[in-house]
């Protein structure tokens, strides 16, 4: 917030982020619904195998 009168891009990048990698599955392990915005995320190699919840799943 303190940024955001300075460099309103930020604001833009991270919407655009979290808009991209919200939710399109059901998921109960990863807290999930279609179109539900994600709270967490987590990289790493357990992330990777789905060990642990809130992993970002890579779209392109």
């Amino acid at each position: 917030m303190q940024m955001l009168w300075l460099n309103p891009e930020l604001a833009r990048g991270v919407l655009a982020f979290l808009a991209r990698y919200q939710s399109t599955e059901t998921s109960v392990f990863g807290d999930a619904d279609p179109g539900k915005i994600m709270h967490e995320t987590r990289k790493g190699e357990m992330a990777v195998l789905r060990e642990l919840p809130f992993g970002r799943q890579d779209r392109r």
